[in-house]
């Protein structure tokens, strides 16, 4: 019998007597356990039972706990949450500020982002009545001006797409600043109307739901869209597929399929030659562009008295005010 470590597991492999030739392989827990890492384990349950996604709790907490502050505590010889006074966070802190990582030098929002986890455990740990008494300084962040796209280059990859579902989507995503993953999941009915105004029903990250409100001329363009709508489409979804599957319906739209659209679009646009084709696909630039666009027009005064300065700042944050009249119609 043979053991394997790897990671928190224990891999036991190897042949007994009277089996067949063929290795056997078996998972069994870590035998080795500190109170710190029972603590971390009950914080990700507690993770859990409040609804977050599994993606947000093993990209997010799982990564930072458990392969970046529970080896380091191992290697100091840290067992329980007592030893995490504030001079031990700050080693922590300092550690990946000045060593980084197992592939090298950190970033300061990396940092950031890990400090900030551990922050969070031990806050949880203080509610739930244990001594720890040290509490994580977020390291300082540098200010950076977002690249985005401007209204001319957003228009040269419009006009560069081939179908007019490709040119709709890069309009909506320029005018709404919708994720893909939340343009994919639009549905015909999530377009609603109140009061001579249009707006779409977008479910964004935790599954919490807002109101994005949308320009006449993109309503039209929308309505016409969904009249040339196959008839045989599988699926609800607004945007669907170009080509028919191998069963021969239509499918929904992915995230990969809208990534691969604009990139698609930027590589036929010629004027992307000195911008970069790269830089005009590149994942976010649209959601980034359509705010900072609003602002811009606000401050030049050119929309006529349509959007505030104060509007332009709240669109700016993605924190849009409810739709009057939304309630008392009932599709609020």
């Amino acid at each position: 019998m043979t053991q394997i470590r790897c990671g928190s597991k224990t891999l036991l492999t190897g042949r007994h007597k009277g089996t067949p030739a063929m290795s056997t392989l078996k998972v069994v827990s870590q035998t080795t356990s500190t109170p710190l890492v029972r603590l971390v384990e009950d914080f990700l349950a507690s993770c859990r039972a409040r609804g977050l996604s599994p993606a947000t709790l093993k990209r997010g907490y799982v990564l930072h706990l458990e392969r970046v502050f529970l080896p380091w505590c191992a290697q100091n010889g840290i067992t329980s949450v007592e030893q995490l006074d504030q001079r031990t966070i700050d080693r922590f802190s300092s550690k990946l500020l000045g060593d980084g990582g197992d592939k090298g030098q950190l970033s300061r929002f990396s940092v950031h982002t890990y400090v900030r986890t551990v922050g969070q455990f031990l806050s949880w740990c203080r509610k739930e009545g244990e001594a720890a008494t040290g509490k994580p300084q977020l390291p300082r962040l540098p200010r950076r001006l977002l690249d985005v796209l401007s209204r001319a280059e957003l228009a040269a990859m419009e006009d560069a797409a081939p179908y007019e579902r490709d040119k709709l989507i890069i309009r909506v995503l320029a005018d709404t600043g919708l994720r893909a993953g939340e343009l994919c999941g639009l549905r015909a009915e999530d377009l609603m109307r109140s009061d001579r105004r249009a707006y779409l029903k977008v479910q964004g990250k935790g599954l919490q739901e807002r109101l994005v409100p949308l320009p006449p001329a993109l309503v039209r363009r929308i309505d016409r869209y969904q009249r040339t709508r196959p008839a045989d489409a599988d699926t609800d979804r607004l945007f669907i597929g170009v080509r028919r599957t191998i069963g021969g319906g239509y499918e929904g739209l992915t995230p990969s399929g809208v990534l691969q659209l604009v990139h698609g679009a930027a590589e036929r646009d010629p004027a992307a030659a000195a911008a970069g084709a790269e830089r005009l696909g590149r994942r976010g630039r649209p959601r980034r562009g359509c705010p900072s666009q609003i602002l811009q027009r606000a401050a030049r005064g050119d929309q006529g008295g349509a959007i505030s300065r104060r509007r332009a700042r709240i669109g700016a944050r993605r924190k849009r005010r409810r739709p009057p009249g939304l309630a008392q119609r009932g599709l609020g």
